[in-house]
């Protein structure tokens, strides 16, 4: 039984008491913060100590108690069976380190990370594992932590795309592989072509979904400029209610609870407010895609609000001979939604004989 399913039963459990969760926490002897992560799936595993102070809180009898103890149970067992990343450390040119995780067998396929990372966030994500087990399967993925953020060495101040690129290329010496396949999503994108770009002879294979077009791209409008300006005092003031805003822009579709919390949880650890704005600011140059001479696959859904399609479509034209696939949907992370349309053909490319 998963995070969500404790989550709700406790809920329901505390509502059939007729407690508020003010209420539980005062007879619990715990915050209201920490009952609000549980029933939100940010805390997915609480000691047993703190269930037994809930339980006897909301004064349960025994088959109650036991049921809410079987779901917990069942959620540590399910977290013991999920892949764990072996997490090493690469040391970058100016001496700052990398971490960066591996999991599965075959060639190395580097994942750049997105705005914010966390490899131990990787392990728990709902829906992560659809895409990356099947690709395990054939490649040895590598994940990395930004500088500044995740398990990475955190005491960044540049800022600019040159520090990014050292940690990718860090984490490539240090897998000693003479050629790598390389994946990069959304902002990842832009350090995994420029590494393409710079080194040709050490890419063996590009593939690209849903890249964000560098900010010189587009020029910003009143209206942009005053909406970052809000979503930016919104981060720094109520940070679930920033995601909660963003997602409406990056799953239109919307999310199930579960997921949100997740997303929820990885900017409260991936690095604080004041980095991840930073962080942010950082961006590269497409200029030099057309150097590419990696095998190229481009994918970009229709409805990617975060990432207009036209966007995947301009690139797909820059890249020397890349293969450009439109797909449905509209969720910018590419294990929402129709994931197997974004896994299968990802698969087809990296494993077509006739482009070795």
């Amino acid at each position: 039984m998963g995070a969500l399913a404790f989550a709700e039963l406790l809920r329901q459990q505390r509502l059939e008491c007729g407690l508020t969760q003010e209420e539980l926490a005062e007879r619990a002897k715990l915050s209201v913060r920490a009952i609000s992560d549980l029933e939100r799936g940010i805390n997915h595993s609480p000691r047993p100590s703190t269930l037994r102070m809930l339980c006897s809180g909301m004064g349960m009898g025994a088959s109650d108690a036991a049921a809410l103890l079987a779901a917990a149970r069942g959620h540590a067992a399910s977290a013991r069976t999920r892949p764990r990343f072996d997490i090493r450390y690469a040391t970058r040119a100016d001496g700052a380190r990398t971490a960066y995780g591996t999991l599965g067998s075959g060639p190395a396929l580097v994942i750049a990370p997105t705005v914010i990372s966390h490899l131990e966030w990787w392990e728990s994500a709902p829906g992560v594992m659809t895409f990356l087990g099947p690709i395990a399967e054939h490649r040895t993925i590598v994940l990395y932590d930004r500088h500044g953020c995740g398990l990475s060495d955190r005491d960044r101040t540049d800022f600019t795309a040159d520090d990014d690129m050292r940690d990718i290329e860090a984490v490539a010496e240090a897998l000693g592989e003479d050629r790598l396949d390389l994946f990069g999503s959304s902002w990842g994108a832009q350090p995994v072509l420029t590494f393409a770009a710079r080194y040709p002879e050490r890419v063996r294979r590009l593939v690209v979904y849903g890249a964000v077009s560098p900010s010189r791209d587009r020029p910003l409008s009143d209206q942009v400029r005053h909406r970052r300006a809000a979503m930016a005092a919104l981060r720094r003031a109520d940070l679930e209610l920033y995601v909660r805003a963003m997602a409406v822009m990056l799953f239109p579709s919307g999310l199930d609870s579960n997921t949100l919390a997740s997303f929820v949880r990885i900017h409260r650890i991936a690095a604080p407010v004041e980095m991840q704005e930073q962080l942010d600011t950082v961006s590269f140059d497409w200029e030099p895609v057309h150097k590419i001479t990696a095998p190229t696959l481009v994918l970009h859904r229709r409805g990617d609000l975060a990432a207009p399609f036209d966007s995947g479509q301009r690139l797909a034209q820059a890249i020397p001979g890349a293969r450009f696939l439109p797909l449905d949907g509209d969720a910018h992370v590419q294990w929402i939604g129709d994931t197997e349309s974004i896994v299968t053909p990802t698969l087809q490319f990296l494993l077509d004989r006739r482009m070795n």
